[in-house]
């Protein structure tokens, strides 16, 4: 369970990233009580930084609340970061590249079909054209150098 744990914490540390999620700091996470285990909670309280710009479309959100291998600006983090994360943290760095990488290509095609389902709410349009485009360029971007 203990591995378990782990690598979901790991995930969801490259999920926020990728998602661009300024917000997704350690409150933001909890752990289930079972009878014989402790386990992490299901991510809740995601909320993506990429439609929300200032300054001519820059994004307004600029850094994560988390650091992966001591980088935790939106578009900064490299192979070097991943290695050093995995280091760090007694991961393989073949999975944490492979993970990551996975999540990266996997994130803007998932996204598409949340929107696509749901069409018939009010506001989903606008929300797609504000967030998908810069969240596949950040996603196509990340995953592009492992």
């Amino acid at each position: 369970m203990r591995e378990r744990n782990r690598m979901d914490f790991a995930r969801s540390l490259f999920f926020n990233y990728l998602m661009m999620a300024p917000d997704a700091h350690a409150k933001n996470y909890s752990v289930l009580l079972l009878a014989d285990a402790v386990r992490l909670a299901p991510l809740y309280d995601i909320a993506s930084g990429a439609p929300y710009t200032k300054d001519y479309g820059r994004p307004g959100f600029k850094r994560a609340a988390m650091r992966i291998g001591g980088e935790n600006q939106f578009g900064e983090l490299s192979p070097k970061n991943l290695q050093r994360f995995a280091q760090r943290n007694g991961f393989e760095e073949q999975w944490v590249m492979e993970t990551f990488k996975q999540m990266a290509e996997g994130i803007p095609s998932a996204l598409e079909n949340v929107f696509a389902c749901n069409v018939h709410i009010t506001g989903t349009s606008e929300l797609r054209e504000a967030m998908l485009g810069r969240l596949s360029s950040h996603c196509q971007r990340a995953g592009k150098p492992l």
